[in-house]
């Protein structure tokens, strides 16, 4: 990886990672967010880590297409994800 990304030891043989990514459609539905919601809270309480990134902040230049990204991903996943969550479980 060279010197600007070295490569770090993080966890143990003892602890599960995953990552997820959320789509938009996850929040359109009242009950949806509850249970992604929940799911990340049995997460944390648990004692597991949560880290995670908001890919698809609201515009509110939207229209005026101002700040807006391509529908260009190569993962056509990426293209409807507002939130990329990594958790660790202990």
């Amino acid at each position: 990886m060279g010197p600007y990304f070295p490569t770090e030891p993080w966890g143990s043989n003892t602890i599960r990672q995953a990552s997820r990514l959320l789509p938009k459609s996850n929040w359109g539905a009242p009950s949806k967010p509850n249970a992604a919601f929940a799911a990340i809270r049995s997460i944390v309480e648990d004692g597991g880590y949560l880290v995670a990134f908001n890919l698809a902040a609201n515009n509110p230049n939207k229209d005026a297409g101002a700040g807006m990204c391509p529908d260009n991903a190569v993962n056509p996943a990426w293209r409807d994800t507002v939130l990329h969550a990594a958790v660790v479980s202990l």
